[in-house]
This record gives C-alpha cells, sequence and structure tokens, in this order.
C-alpha cells in the first residue's frame, strides 16, 4: 500500500526543511512539518506549490500505465521532476554562460583600466 499524497507532501517538505534548515529559513522547520494543510510561510510557497503540482501530474499520468499504489510510481515521478525541472533551467544556465563569456572577454581591459586607478590613487 502505498502512502497517501497529504502524507509524501509532508515528508517532502520535511526532507526540504532539514536541506534548508540554516539560517533564515531554519525557523520555518520547526513548524509542524506534518500538518497537510496549507502552510502560513509564503517564503517557499512560491516554488513548493508548482513543484507538488508538476510531481502529482507526474504521478497520474504513470497511474495509467503502473499500478498507481506501487513506490516505482512514485520513484518515476520524482525522476521525471527532476528532468522536468532540469529542462525548465536549461535556458537561464545557457544565459548564464553567455554573461560568464562576455565577462571573461572584458575581464583583461577592467584588469588594465583598474591597475591605472590604483597607480594614480597611490601617488596622491
Amino acid at each position: 500500500m502505498a502512502p497517501s499524497k497529504g502524507i509524501v507532501l509532508a515528508l517532502v517538505r520535511l526532507s526540504a526543511c532539514r536541506a534548508l534548515a540554516s539560517g533564515w529559513f531554519s525557523t520555518q522547520c520547526r513548524k509542524q512539518p506534518f500538518t497537510n494543510s496549507r502552510s502560513n510561510d509564503p517564503v517557499l510557497n512560491f516554488v513548493y506549490w508548482p513543484i507538488s503540482v508538476i510531481l502529482w501530474l507526474w504521478h497520474k499520468a504513470l497511474s495509467f500505465v503502473l499500478n498507481p499504489d506501487s513506490g516505482l510510481t512514485w520513484v518515476l515521478a520524482i525522476v521525471l521532476l527532476t528532468f522536468t525541472v532540469r529542462i525548465l533551467l536549461v535556458r537561464p544556465t545557457i544565459n548564464q554562460m553567455r554573461s560568464m563569456r562576455k565577462m571573461q572577454e572584458i575581464q583583461p581591459q577592467n584588469a588594465g583600466k583598474s591597475a591605472i586607478n590604483t597607480r594614480t590613487t597611490s601617488r596622491k
């Protein structure tokens, strides 16, 4: 028998809280982690709810092919969630790499300017 959706989401939230249990996010994890109600903390809801929906949709899609009570269905849903998030992050990653290359191209120019500026300020 597979765990219910509420228990799985509560365990995912608890694991995320433990992973983020440093600094600013640590107070959220001390609150009741096994409640099935909507969180009153809006800090990570913009991430938590879309990820939960994507996981639930993958689980429902896989339930047409596999037994929905099987743990394999949840495992494959998590793997497909990972691929989905990676696909969604391809464009920002490419933009970040382009920006990094541009910064590397202009780095020698900036290094020369900063050396000139340090020489002129040290003479004063």
